[in-house]
């Protein structure tokens, strides 16, 4: 999910896909260059890039800067490394990646007028 998130945002960013519907989006990613296209996730009977989880979270990235969803996916590395490698509880490594997960995320825009 950190991935895709992490994908959605940098296409959405890079490459200004329409993001209206799921058609249109598939459309304008299967029709970039290879070099472009080569590094997102295929389908896995390989006939060409597997788009529907990347849409899934196009409105989600939005509430993310990109460098706040690059430091999240390293802190989710980090968080398998240290779940895989100590012996910490899990639950611990865990909370603390949620809560790195919720601190990126960019505070919504006061609207209205305070009273």
């Amino acid at each position: 999910m950190v991935r895709n998130l992490y994908l959605a945002k940098l296409l959405a960013t890079t490459f200004k896909p329409p993001t209206g519907n799921y058609q249109s989006f598939a459309g304008a990613l299967n029709r970039l260059p290879e070099q472009d296209r080569a590094w997102l996730p295929q389908k896995k009977d390989g006939s060409g890039v597997n788009v529907y989880p990347i849409f899934l979270c196009l409105e989600q990235a939005l509430h993310f800067d990109l460098d706040a969803l690059r430091q999240v996916l390293e802190s989710t590395l980090k968080a398998d490394e240290t779940l895989v490698t100590t012996g910490l509880d899990p639950r611990v490594v865990l909370h603390r990646l949620i809560v790195e997960i919720a601190s990126a995320r960019r505070k919504p825009a006061k609207t209205g007028s305070a009273k």
